[in-house]
């Protein structure tokens, strides 16, 4: 009677250190979840102004980009403005010298016929009369008759070669005028556009630059909010690890299974980030399947995290016991709570493209003491 009273007397005394240590330690988890929420929070917030961030950077990137487009579209019609311009100016020249030639032979033509006109009017050509009476023969007379006819000839072409050349110098004149016109326009014209442009081009670098500076100063705070993220997971999932699947729970067979029938996209250890083109250790795997597509539970497990997790995006993490963890990023939703007992093949999640992504996948993860493996190694 004695010894069984001992007994239960040794019993009610584990069960109360039990529910005392039991206590404590959810009380403790508690606080430190509702820690990691309040991070959680943060790091949604951070997160959603760095994507609003993104997307003005990007609308702000496809204007300067249409900028850039015309400014060089431009810089290539100032190239050809500029031959046209030296063809030109040097059409110019030719213009310049040709209206030169035109009024020398202008001065000359006009010279002569001056001296033309004076000996007209000075009476130095004979009357027909005198000259009839003054010739030996009438032979010598026609003769210079006929002398006189060329003379009367050469005089009216030597007016009408100087009334063509003074019209051809007032047509190259109006030719020139009219070339230092379009000269002047075209000059004016490639001076505006090449201010126009240029402002643009600062503004819109401006604002591609102060957005690339608020974007850097987010992803800075979020990596910081990462980091704490990451030490309260690494501590609940210590604290989490030594009380999951005692003696009484079912332990996780150790043998996972693909958590989605997608396409091996990417493969566990060193790469070249899709986004960043830096080489750089891939912790898991990457299986692409379409958008939406239901995700399983790898091996039966307690969920021990639920929510945003950085660059992973919406993450499923589940306990499975003997220091087995197994990690679902990308989600477009989790469906599977924390603290729920999950069976191998459940549904845990969906396919999605949450957090780093450049499209939809599902990065599945298998960490032993908290290390990533290869889940190749695991997977059946």
């Amino acid at each position: 009677m004695t010894r069984k009273i001992f007994f239960i007397s040794v019993l009610i005394l584990i069960v109360l250190i039990n529910s005392s240590f039991l206590e404590a330690f959810s009380s403790f988890n508690r606080a430190k979840s509702r820690t990691l929420k309040e991070i959680e929070q943060k790091s949604e917030i951070l997160r959603r102004k760095i994507e609003e961030t993104k997307e003005k950077e990007k609308i702000a990137t496809g204007k300067l980009l249409v900028i850039q487009k015309k400014l060089y579209k431009t810089q290539e019609q100032l190239r050809k403005n500029k031959n046209e311009l030296f063809s030109t100016q040097n059409s110019l020249q030719l213009t310049e010298e040709k209206l030169t030639e035109l009024k020398n032979d202008y001065s000359a033509l006009r010279a002569d016929a001056e001296n033309r006109i004076k000996q007209i009017y000075q009476g130095q050509r004979l009357k027909m009369l005198e000259v009839l009476l003054k010739t030996p023969s009438l032979t010598d007379f026609l003769d210079i008759l006929y002398y006189q006819k060329l003379l009367v000839a050469q005089d009216k072409n030597l007016l009408e070669k100087l009334s063509t050349q003074s019209k051809e110098i007032g047509h190259y004149k109006d030719r020139l005028a009219e070339e230092k016109i379009r000269i002047a326009n075209i000059v004016n014209s490639i001076e505006k556009q090449k201010v126009q442009i240029a402002k643009e081009h600062a503004s819109q670098s401006g604002l591609v630059q102060k957005l690339r500076t608020e974007r850097a100063s987010y992803e800075s705070a979020e990596r910081q909010i990462e980091r704490e993220s990451q030490q309260l997971i690494s501590e609940i999932n210590r604290l989490v690890g030594k009380g999951s699947f005692d003696s009484s729970s079912v332990p996780g067979s150790g043998a996972f299974s693909f958590p989605v029938h997608g396409r091996l996209t990417s493969p566990f250890g060193l790469r070249r980030h899709p986004i960043f083109k830096v080489v750089s250790f891939h912790s898991g795997v990457d299986l692409a399947a379409p958008y939406g597509t239901a995700i399983m539970a790898s091996d039966t497990g307690r969920v021990i995290f639920n929510g945003w997790y950085g660059g992973y995006g919406k993450v499923i993490i589940v306990d499975h016991g003997m220091n087995y963890s197994t990690l679902y990023a990308h989600l477009s939703r989790a469906t599977a709570s924390k603290g729920k007992t999950i069976i191998k093949g459940e549904t845990v999640g969906y396919e999605g493209q949450t957090g780093y992504s450049t499209g939809p996948h599902l990065h599945f993860e298998v960490r032993k003491s908290g290390r990533p493996q290869n889940p190749l190694n695991y997977l059946r």
